[in-house]
Order: structure tokens, then C-alpha cells, then sequence
């Protein structure tokens, strides 16, 4: 019961959170143009964060789903599973992408937020399949026992 309970708040969380990433980025391509001209003059300027905007709008979508995994898995006892997940797809994946990219083609700002974005997808790809092979009943046991300790704690202080 109380497995079912938490897999929806949990799937509440993250669909909350993309649901309102995705709407920040639909704002921000549809108003792109004005929202640039606030902050330059700069046509050049314009141009390239209008090239970009597609880019960083994909990472922060990603972004707002990966982290909503992860704060699962945090608040599931997994912290080392997290910091582990997050240096193997950002560190290992993203940056040899990004370094193959530099060296095989003349490297521009696409192509680091690409290698980017393959840091962000295999990151929500890893912390996905932790969340489906993890043993619910045993880390949400696992995470009570830990709570009502620490409040016991509390009250002996």
C-alpha cells in the first residue's frame, strides 16, 4: 500500500515538473526574439543565442526530469547510486562526446550543448533503470526504520 502510495506522489513529482519545464520552454522559443532584445542590440548576438535556444531548451527539459529521478532515488536512500550516475553521464559520456567532437569536426556551441544534452539523456536513461530494478519495499523499510531512529534520537536530546 504505502509502495503505491509513494510510486505515485513520485510519478506526480515528475510529471509536475516537466509539465511545467515544457511550458517555460514553449514561452521562451515562442518569445525568443523580444526576450533577446531586452538584454542586446547585438544582431550577432541575437542570432546566435536564437541558434542555441533549441539546444538549451532540450537540456533544461531534460534537466527538470532528471532531477526529479534523482530526488527519488535520493529520498529512496540511493544517494551513492546518484553521485555515481551523475559522473558516468556527465563526466564520462558528455565530455568524451563533446572531445570527440572537438577532435573530428571544427567544434562550435552546438556541438558542446550536444554532448551536453547526451550527458542529460544518459543520466534519465540510468537513474530510469535504477528506479524500475529497485526493490521499493525494501528502501522505503529501509528509509522508515532510518527516520523513526533519528526522531528517537531527537527526543532523548
Amino acid at each position: 500500500m504505502r509502495e503505491e502510495k509513494l510510486k505515485r506522489y513520485l510519478r506526480i513529482g515528475i510529471i509536475s515538473s516537466a509539465s511545467v519545464c515544457f511550458v517555460v520552454v514553449v514561452i521562451n522559443l515562442i518569445l525568443s526574439a523580444e526576450i533577446f532584445e531586452i538584454y542586446s542590440d547585438d544582431k550577432e548576438v541575437i542570432q546566435l543565442s536564437k541558434e542555441l535556444l533549441p539546444w538549451t531548451s532540450i537540456t533544461l527539459f531534460l534537466d527538470s526530469i532528471t532531477y526529479a529521478l534523482v530526488f527519488c532515488l535520493r529520498s529512496l536512500n540511493e544517494p551513492n547510486f546518484v553521485i555515481k550516475s551523475l559522473l558516468i553521464s556527465y563526466y564520462l559520456i558528455s565530455m568524451s562526446i563533446v572531445l570527440i567532437l572537438i577532435f573530428t569536426n571544427h567544434v562550435d556551441s552546438v556541438q558542446i550543448w550536444q554532448g551536453i544534452i547526451a550527458g542529460n539523456l544518459s543520466n534519465m536513461v540510468i537513474c530510469t533503470w535504477k528506479l524500475k530494478k529497485l526493490d521499493w519495499g525494501e528502501n522505503i523499510q529501509r528509509v522508515t526504520s532510518e527516520f523513526v531512529e533519528n526522531e528517537e534520537e531527537k527526543k532523548d536530546l
